[in-house]
């Protein structure tokens, strides 16, 4: 299969309670996901019920997860005769949280649920009365994105459980004639693959009641469902389609003081490039990222054309020019030639990025044409010498493009930096695209690379006649180049209401020819209802276009403010995109949502929690964390509570205490504190990182790794069957990355001056939800743990709650008071909920997890 345009659901729904109180515990007794493609804008509505016949209350978990690309629009839960609505907010510190439990009930197999590629998770849980049931309603929406000429909705199901009552419905209404169909079978695999696999599911119905309308309906047996829920990998039901083409100006729909334009010609000749391939060498590459990538570059390498041009730069340390005076024509022998010397390639060294940038651009300002021109840039790391600033990199950057030369930009694996190569896609013109580090990575490497292999058209200009258009609000109009196979859409508002008709023309040029295409759009020209319409209730006609145009605008907003170094743009982008997002009830990286429920004694909010590579990227050293430093004090941020819980470790010169141990992944953490020389005050002074074949042991003087001893100032990376290691010498930090996802950040504090304060040490613990629920230690016995905050109220000057700490055997509660504490980490004041362990009988005692030495496990 080559369509890599995605359209993507998964739904997760489980049921459970905790311990042995519960032996039924709710099951799901229907799940209806019901797609509306309308003009290629996808709504689609995810309803379930779940059942608890038993005796006793129990939480049902409701999961899904969404294309990264779409945004949520509704939620609504309805639950003991009362019906709960989500409300947007704006997304800060408190209501942005990202899944890090799992919650009660859940089994072992459950905690490390596979998010398929390139998408968002939102889970939300709700108490089920006995002999009750409970519905969940959600909704999403997103403008469907062309690529390698089709488009492509995937419906994932992972189910904890068969579903006795499960239908999947697809409904396509285009404006023009569908001219290919395709219903793949349902499987349960995650990677790319070249295998073209065209045979129908026997469980799915496909009619075409017209000629531009189709409609699809899967509905598995109990058998088919056991059968491809195996192995605990999400399943998925695949529709392709693409619509008739031809060589002109696209199509237009108006109505309402919207437009919205899809444009995607069908042109023969392609346009001729100038191509340079920047890739990353360093030591980082070694081994198996090393071969993927020349088994990509192998087959890129002989896909070039006739008429294109290219060069490839390597780079570690240092930048390296293939052939440093010319782009080579694309010929039998050149290819050859290309093919044999990127064979030779071999991983070695730091990663150089200013430099490979900065040199690739200079070399294609000086041999490359300006409209024909465009960069390929893979890492897989961070930039670790010479000009290691992010800031520094990106402004340089820009200011040696002088020619607006689009790059790709290709994040290869977790380490690499997305957020930074994002951006650097974003500010010149290119786009970037996370390669997975699995097996089909040279594969995902060479889809992207077909994605823009075919420029049909450069400098393509959009033009509205007669101020019909007001320009204030459409979209982006502009662009360096259109490829074959995609698609560009253009939407914005009409300048006034008495517009009859509206006039545009797209221009662009074709290997030196000049295309004009010009279009005359009616207003109010509705298409009528038809069959398919009337088996699914679509979105109304009169709000697509307002729907596409808001949609499409967020997305813009958000990607310039990705993209904005100037802190006041990037302020006002925000604002815009927030309002916006609100306005129209969307869930966007920027927002959240939260459900309000009264419990007959309180209000409380509980968020629709977020799990996506938004979140990440957001996040960096921060966001959903557990922290610790100086005093030591702890801040956690749960899934659960709006602010942080904080608390003290109050240990004797030379304790050490054990903060994780997780038996399952043979991981234990330990630090160790002393008191400051100068201040009196407790500081951590070592940590200890300890897994299978690794022990890591910081100190304020080194870093020692098994039988490696590194300086704080040294570039590290070592690479480990079951972590890697990285250093970051410019803050002072070294990182350990499980395999599975958890992540451990050591930091060393230093005094802005001498003699001003003392040495030590931080430390930052992030996705701890990749741990096991048999996790214990001082951070480590709130991990998949339920916190509540019941009835906070003011006591004098002082804000005051009872915290609970659900488990297994039993709640525990304790006094929590709202304090303002320094973040150990980000040296800012926070708020957070000051609790003191082991007292009350709230969690375990700190006396608990003392250890005989660092390296106790």
């Amino acid at each position: 299969m080559t369509s890599l345009a995605a359209f993507l659901l998964l739904i997760f729904l489980h049921g459970g309670c905790e311990g042995n109180k519960a032996p039924n515990p709710p099951y799901v007794r229907s799940l209806h996901v019901t797609s509306q493609i309308k003009y290629r804008f996808a709504s689609t509505h995810i309803s379930s019920q779940f059942s608890n016949d038993g005796e006793l209350p129990s939480e049902a978990v409701f999961d899904v997860i969404i294309p990264s690309e779409a945004f949520i629009s509704n939620f609504s839960l309805e639950a003991g005769g009362k019906t709960y609505t989500g409300v947007v907010r704006e997304k800060t510190s408190s209501n942005s949280v990202r899944i890090k439990t799992r919650r009660r009930g859940q089994s072992e197999d459950n905690q490390h649920k596979i998010r398929p590629r390139n998408t968002n998770r939102f889970t939300i849980g709700v108490d089920i009365a006995p002999r009750s049931v409970a519905t969940f309603h959600l909704t999403y929406q997103e403008v469907l994105q062309r690529r390698l000429g089709t488009y492509k909705q995937v419906t994932y199901l992972d189910l904890a459980q068969p579903v006795p009552d499960l239908r999947v419905d697809v409904a396509i209404q285009e404006s023009r004639d569908l001219t290919y169909l395709k219903v793949l079978p349902i499987k349960n695999s995650n990677f790319v693959t070249d295998v073209d696999i065209t045979e129908i599911s026997a469980e799915s119905m496909v009619t075409m009641p017209t000629r531009n309308t189709a409609y699809i309906r899967y509905e598995p047996s109990i058998a088919t469902q056991k059968n491809v829920s195996a192995g605990g990998h999400p399943t998925s039901v695949v529709v392709e389609y693409d619509v008739s083409r031809g060589k002109d100006a696209g199509d237009v729909l108006v109505v309402n003081g919207y437009f919205v334009h899809f444009f995607a010609p069908k042109i023969d000749n392609a346009v001729s490039k100038d191509i340079l391939f920047i890739l990353d060498t360093s030591s980082s590459m070694a081994i198996r990222k090393m071969l993927q990538l020349k088994l990509a570059m192998t087959a890129i390498l002989k896909d070039l054309r006739a008429g294109d041009r290219f060069n490839i730069l390597e780079f570690n340390t240092e930048a390296d020019m293939w052939q440093d005076n010319q782009l080579l024509s694309v010929s039998d022998e050149n290819v050859k030639t290309a093919v044999d010397y990127v064979s030779n390639l071999y991983s070695n060294g730091a990663t150089n990025i200013y430099e490979a940038l900065i040199n690739g651009l200079e070399f294609m300002n000086q041999h490359a044409s300006e409209n024909r021109s465009l960069l390929i840039f893979l890492t897989d790391g961070q930039a670790s010498t010479g000009v290691t600033g992010n800031e520094a990199i990106l402004s340089n950057v820009r200011s040696r493009n002088i020619y607006e030369i689009p790059i790709y930009s290709l994040a290869f694996g977790d380490d690499a930096d997305w957020s930074f190569v994002k951006t650097v896609a974003i500010q010149n013109n290119g786009v970037g695209r996370r390669i997975y580090e699995e097996a089909d990575a040279a594969l995902q490497i060479t889809n992207f690379y077909k994605e823009i292999s075919t420029p049909i058209l450069s400098g393509v200009e959009f033009t509205y006649l007669e101020d019909a258009a007001n320009e204030t609000t459409v979209t982006k109009s502009s662009f360096k180049n259109l490829f074959n196979g995609s698609e560009v859409v253009v939407a914005g508002q009409l300048a006034k209401e008495d517009v009859g008709v509206l006039s545009l023309v797209v221009s662009g040029n074709n290997d030196g020819e000049i295309v004009d295409l010009k279009l005359k759009a009616g207003v109010d020209e509705l298409i009528p209802a038809d069959e398919t319409e009337r088996q699914i209730a679509f979105t109304p006609f009169e709000e697509v276009t307002e729907k596409i145009w808001a949609y499409l605008t967020i997305k813009d907003l958000i990607r310039q403010y990705e993209g904005a170094m100037d802190p006041g743009q990037k302020a006002s982008l925000k604002r815009k995109a927030v309002e916006m997002s609100i306005k129209y009830n969307l869930v966007t990286p920027l927002t959240s949502m939260v459900v309000v429920q009264f419990d007959g004694e309180v209000y409380e909010e509980r968020p629709l929690q977020e799990d996506s590579d938004a979140a990440d990227d957001s996040s960096h050293r921060g966001g959903w964390s557990s922290r610790g430093g100086r005093d030591p004090h702890f801040m956690l941020k749960t899934a659960w509570l709006d602010d942080q819980l904080c608390f003290d470790v109050t240990g004797k010169p030379h304790d050490v205490f054990q903060i994780i141990k997780d038996p399952l992944l043979g991981l234990t953490i330990n630090i160790q504190v002393n008191h400051g020389h100068n201040t009196g005050r407790t500081y951590i002074v070592k940590v200890a990182v300890m897994l299978d074949g690794l022990t890591l042991t910081a100190t304020r003087d080194d870093i020692r790794v098994n039988k490696w001893r590194h300086e704080w100032a040294d570039d590290i990376m070592h690479k480990m069957p079951q972590a890697n290691i990285i250093s970051q010498q410019n803050v002072r930090s070294v990182r350990v990355g499980l395999k599975g996802g958890f992540i451990a950040t050591i930091f060393k504090h230093v005094p802005r001056s001498s003699g001003t304060g003392e040495e030590f040490l931080n430390i930052e613990l992030d996705k701890e939800g990749k741990l096991s629920r048999n996790t214990t230690g001082l951070l480590g016995q709130f991990i998949h743990k339920r916190l509540k905050m019941r009835r906070p109220r003011s006591v004098g000057d002082k804000i005051v709650s009872q915290l609970e700490l659900h488990t297994r055997k039993g709640v525990f509660r304790s006094l929590a008071e709202l304090q303002m504490r320094r973040d150990p980490v980000f040296e800012t004041m926070s708020r957070c909920w000051e609790v003191h362990p082991g007292k009350e009988g709230f969690a375990l005692s700190q006396k608990h997890f003392l250890v005989k030495s660092i390296k106790s496990k």
